[in-house]
């Protein structure tokens, strides 16, 4: 018999630009966003089999990617309501976690404070 336990950790950084789409009227307004995405990752394993111990192992590595996102703004108050979906995705080909990805299809929804 076996048994393992696999632990992963990232800390996402984005860099990107985004489009506000002109429309007429300033109480909405669509945009669109897309760059670069650096996943910083941390795999920690730990298991046994046959009732030996193999022990703890950590990884860490960086994968880079990308990033697209489409969105709107409804201004009200000082800032705006917003809803974004927004897709990102790096390849991530480690010891532990071979050919895998770090993708994610994300919907985002909260006000944004303009000052």
């Amino acid at each position: 018999t076996w048994s393992y336990e696999v632990t992963m950790q990232q800390v996402i950084l984005t860099f990107g630009l985004i489009y506000r789409i002109p429309l007429p009227g300033d109480l909405f307004r669509a945009y669109v966003a897309g760059g670069g995405r650096s996943y910083l990752t941390r795999i920690t394993t730990n298991g046994d089999a046959a009732d030996s111990s193999f022990g703890e192992n950590e990884e860490t590595g960086t994968s880079w990617g990308g990033y697209d996102a489409l969105g709107g703004d409804l201004f009200v108050g000082p800032g705006s309501v917003l809803l974004e979906l927004q897709f990102g995705y790096a390849a991530i080909d480690g010891t532990y976690i071979r050919e895998s990805n770090a993708g994610a299809l994300t919907v985002a929804a909260g006000y944004r404070f303009f000052f």
